[in-house]
């Protein structure tokens, strides 16, 4: 695996040069896009017309469901950083097997503090989670719904982290 970083000035043309380098790629060369916010998909879409690009939409199900589809179709994919945090080992593996490059543009955050109120995280800790040797939250009450179901999700899906025993962080799985 090749990384490459381009590390230049706001409006220098980084977007536009990775526009051509996909545009300039061989046919059977496959790419998901991923960028900041939905207009610049649809910029993505227009600027390379050759390729094809796809927009995962929640047609049948989630966005997520659908770019595991376009995937699965080799499809080339223009998607969201929003979209990207919640990909899981199936869209790691479809990346992989594919052959697709991947393009994020823009740098994401990657680590951030999630919106919890101090009473809603006093009692997460007290009847909802537990925090593993290695930061590790788990959530430990399956059967709940209510107001923290994404927190539930995430936690699940293994995306928080515990420091100094009470602040809880949103990590971009590795």
């Amino acid at each position: 695996m090749k990384v490459y970083v381009i590390d230049e000035m706001m409006g220098s043309g980084k977007t536009s040069a990775m526009i051509n380098h996909v545009n300039s790629s061989p046919d059977n060369k496959r790419f998901l896009f991923i960028t900041p916010y939905c207009d610049e998909d649809v910029r993505i879409q227009q600027a390379c017309p050759e390729k094809h690009f796809y927009i995962p939409v929640n047609s049948e199900g989630t966005k997520l469901m659908d770019i595991k589809r376009l995937m699965r179709e080799g499809k080339n994919i223009a998607s969201t950083h929003a979209l990207f945090t919640y990909f899981d080992q199936e869209v790691i593996d479809l990346v992989a097997s594919r052959g697709y490059s991947l393009v994020i543009d823009e740098e994401m955050c990657l680590i951030d503090k999630p919106d919890i109120t101090q009473h809603d995280l006093k009692m997460m800790f007290a009847h909802h989670i537990e925090v593993d040797e290695d930061s590790s939250v788990r959530w430990i009450t399956p059967d709940y719904t209510g107001r923290l179901d994404c927190d539930k999700r995430e936690i699940e899906k293994g995306f928080y982290k515990c420091y100094a025993d009470t602040t809880l962080l949103r990590v971009l799985p590795v």
